[in-house]
C-alpha cells in the first residue's frame, strides 16, 4: 500500500444537473478523489489538499477486522458469480474507511491492469500474511477463487472468535483488580487519614486491625511516588527484555505454558490456531512443509515457535509429522494420535481440522468455566479487602461510648 498518510481533500465542482457542489474527501492521493468524483458524475473545478486531523486518521485507520470483512464480502460476491474487478468495485464504493478505500483502489487498478490478485494484495498491504497470499495464489492457479475466499472467511472468523474469547477472559479479572486497586488507594490515601486524625484526638488505644490499616495508609501516602516509579521501571524493563532478548522470551513463554489452568488454555489455543492454519493450507493444495512454515506465523508463543524449525527440518528429511511431534512433551497425545491416523489414511487436513475444532471447544469450555468460577472468587476477595478496610475504620466507633467516657 502507498505509505502516504491520509489527507483531507476539499473540492468544488458541478453535479450532473450543472449545479455547484462542494465537499471533502479523505484519501491518500488526489487521483483517488478524482476517480471517486468521476463515479458520481461530478465535474471538478478545484481540489485543495489539507492535513487530516488525528481523530479522522484514527477513525479511518486500517485494522485486521477490515481484512475479515473484506474477505467475507469478496467471498459472497464471487460465490454469486460477480466478476472479480466488479466485486472489488462494489466493496470499494460501499466502504467507509479511507485507508481501506485506498487499499481497494490500488488492488482494483492492479487487477484491471492484469496483475494477479495475490500479487496485488501482497503489494497493497503487509496485513495480508503469507498464508492468505499463498491460498489466493493457489486458488488462482486452480480456478477456485470463490471457494478459497469462502474458506478463508471461515478460518479468519474462527481465529478472531478464539482471540476474542481469550481477550475477554483476561480483561475481565484485570478490570476488576484495577478497579479494586483504585478504590483501595483512594480509601487508604484520602479517606483513612481523616479517620486517623479523628481517632488520634480521642487519645485512646486503637484496635490492632485499625492500627495496621493506618500504618499501611501512612506508608502508601509517603511511598506512592517511589512505588509508581518502581512499577513503571519494572514494566519498562520487562518490555525491553521482551524486545531485545530472545532467550528471555523463550523462558517466559515456557513458563506461561507451565502455569496451572492458564497454561493448558494457552497451549490448546496455540495448537488450535496451528492445526487450523495447517489444515487450511493443505486443503488448498499447499505442501506440508510450506503449510507448516505458514502455520508458524500463527503461533505467538516463542517456546512453541522455537520447536517448529526442527520439526520442519525432520519432515524434510523423511520423518512423518506425528513422529516429529512425539519428540516434544508439550504436544498432547491426542494431537499426535489423530495426526498419525490422518497421515496413514491420507486425510491429514481433515484430522488437523478435527483437532483444531476439538481444542477450540476445549478452550471455550474452560474459559466459560473459569469465568463462572472467577466471578464469585473476585467478589469475595473484593469484599474481604474493601470490607476489611471499612471494618478497621469502624471498630473504634463501635467502642466510641467507652472511649469518650
Amino acid at each position: 500500500m502507498n505509505k502516504t498518510s491520509l489527507r483531507c481533500f476539499h473540492w468544488h465542482g458541478q453535479n450532473g444537473q450543472g449545479k455547484p457542489c462542494r465537499g471533502k474527501y479523505l484519501a491518500r492521493s488526489e487521483q483517488e478523489v478524482i476517480a471517486h468524483l468521476k463515479q458520481r458524475n461530478i465535474v471538478i473545478k478545484m481540489i485543495q489538499s489539507r492535513p487530516a486531523d488525528l481523530v479522522s486518521k484514527w477513525r479511518n485507520r486500517f485494522t485486521i477486522k477490515d481484512i475479515h470483512l473484506f474477505t467475507r464480502q469478496l467471498a459472497t460476491l464471487l460465490m454469486s458469480s460477480v466478476p472479480l474487478s466488479e466485486a472489488l468495485r462494489l466493496i470499494l464504493i460501499h466502504h467507509q474507511k479511507a485507508e481501506m478505500r485506498s487499499l481497494l483502489t490500488e488492488v482494483q487498478q492492479a487487477v484491471i491492469a492484469g496483475i494477479p490478485l495475490s500479487i496485488a494484495l501482497k503489494n497493497a498491504s503487509h496485513h495480508f500474511d503469507s498464508l492468505y497470499i499463498s491460498l489466493v495464489k493457489s486458488a488462482e492457479q486452480h480456478g477456485q477463487l470463490a471457494d478459497v475466499f469462502n474458506k478463508l472467511s471461515q478460518y479468519l472468523e474462527q481465529k478472531e472468535q478464539l482471540r476474542q474469547k481469550l481477550l475477554k477472559a483476561m480483561i475481565y479479572p484485570l478490570m476488576i483488580v484495577l478497579v479494586a486497586s483504585i478504590v483501595c488507594y483512594i480509601m487508604l490515601v484520602f479517606v483513612i487519614p481523616q479517620f486517623a486524625d479523628l481517632f488520634q484526638s480521642f487519645g485512646a488505644q486503637l484496635p490492632w486491625l485499625t492500627q495496621q490499616v493506618i500504618a499501611l495508609s501512612n506508608w502508601l501516602a509517603d511511598s506512592s511516588v517511589s512505588l509508581l516509579l518502581s512499577v513503571f521501571f519494572v514494566v519498562i524493563s520487562l518490555r525491553t527484555a521482551q524486545s531485545k532478548s530472545p532467550t528471555f522470551n523463550y523462558y517466559l513463554a515456557k513458563l506461561a505454558l507451565s502455569l496451572p489452568i492458564f497454561g493448558r488454555i494457552w497451549l490448546r489455543s496455540e495448537l488450535a490456531r496451528f492445526c487450523s492454519t495447517t489444515a487450511t493450507s493443505l486443503r488448498a493444495g499447499i505442501s506440508i512443509l510450506a503449510g507448516l512454515q505458514m502455520a508458524s506465523e500463527s503461533v505467538s508463543n516463542q517456546y512453541l515457535l522455537s520447536l517448529l524449525p526442527d520439526i520442519i527440518t525432520r519432515i524434510a528429511n523423511g520423518e512423518t509429522l506425528h513422529q516429529s511431534l512425539r519428540r516434544y512433551e508439550c504436544f498432547p497425545e491426542t494431537l499426535i494420535q489423530l495426526t498419525m491416523i490422518g497421515e496413514e489414511s491420507g486425510r491429514l487436513e481433515e484430522m488437523l481440522s478435527r483437532v483444531a475444532l476439538l481444542y477450540e471447544q476445549d478452550v471455550t469450555q474452560r474459559l466459560e468455566t473459569l469465568e463462572k468460577l472467577m466471578e464469585p472468587v473476585l467478589i469475595l476477595l473484593l469484599g474481604i479487602v474493601i470490607g476489611g478496610l471499612v471494618i478497621a475504620m469502624y471498630l473504634p466507633i463501635f467502642n466510641l461510648a467507652s472511649i469518650l467516657s
